[in-house]
């Protein structure tokens, strides 16, 4: 029986609801996950296995893996500040991913050379899909240098001494392209801690963070500055020095890049698999053919 393998990203890896057609498709749903259970063929059982950096298979019948996902992922050590910028640390930054099985020390390499990392924020993160051959992007970054189209107002909040700094979706859509980012989304920021606001909620706002509400992709409260001049001026000086103020967040839309992957080979009998690279992935899921 000829198993084919057919992907269109309806959710997000965190999603875990599996939609099994026994056919000649083999669905995926969109967070990259397969059926969990076993799915039974002519000889050995297409099986996968999830879960973090290692992942242990049993019984293998020393085929190619069938497929792998690997999620990624990004971290924050630490709160970030105006004056504290922190980087986000995104999977795959150092070019290189490494899927070693530690029980014959062969190891495989992935070189994203000429990719982004693989970045994660809320339930959303990008991923690399073998059976397809390609990197699923869920997940937009921009770095702001102060030129773009911000407007500035004082927060209603009593005796704030804050501001209101934002772009407008349709300014933030020019902007970014295709990347548009998804209404009512996480964000990650170097410069400012993140939180859910409701409608109107950002007007009363004070001190600093960065958040969402149904209007605008995101809104910057902060005392740093008093209007929309000096906000430019902080923002074009943090580019200056090479710490520019950065957000990561959810995409509108999946975007598709075709890449390179190898074939994994495995052994007869107990593999166990390691997957590095600057962190650890988020999540993987490796199908394999089991005796």
């Amino acid at each position: 029986v000829e198993i084919g393998y057919s992907s269109e990203v309806t959710s997000q890896p965190g999603d875990l609801k599996n939609n099994l057609t026994l056919s000649a498709t083999f669905e995926q749903d969109g967070g990259g996950n397969i059926p969990s259970e076993d799915l039974n063929i002519e000889g050995p059982v297409l099986t996968q296995v999830t879960g973090e950096s290692n992942i242990t298979l049993d019984n293998s019948s020393g085929r190619s893996l069938n497929n792998y996902i690997i999620y990624g992922n990004s971290i924050q050590n630490g709160i970030p500040a105006p004056d504290n910028p922190l980087p986000i640390q995104s999977f795959g930054e150092n070019n290189i991913i490494t899927i070693e099985n530690l029980l014959n020390n062969n190891k495989t390499t992935i070189d994203l050379t000429g990719h982004e990392p693989l970045r994660k924020v809320g339930n959303s993160s990008d991923y690399i899909d073998f059976i397809n051959k390609r990197i699923v992007r869920n997940v937009g970054m921009y770095e702001f240098t102060g030129d773009e189209e911000w407007g500035c107002y004082k927060t209603a909040a009593e005796n704030s001494k804050s501001v209101n700094c934002f772009i407008p979706r349709m300014f933030f859509a020019e902007l970014v392209g295709e990347k548009t980012d998804k209404r009512n989304s996480n964000k990650l920021s170097t410069h400012f801690p993140f939180t859910y606001l409701g409608q109107g909620d950002c007007n009363y706002r004070d001190g600093n963070g960065i958040y969402y509400n149904s209007t605008q992709p995101f809104m910057i409260t902060t005392n740093k500055v008093k209007d929309v001049n000096e906000w430019k001026s902080y923002l074009e000086e943090q580019a200056s020095k090479k710490t520019p103020l950065t957000i990561i967040y959810e995409l509108e839309k999946s975007i598709y890049e075709p890449i390179s992957l190898p074939n994994i080979g495995t052994k007869v009998g107990t593999n166990n698999f390691t997957i590095e690279s600057n962190i650890p992935p988020s999540q993987v899921t490796l199908q394999y053919y089991k005796k």
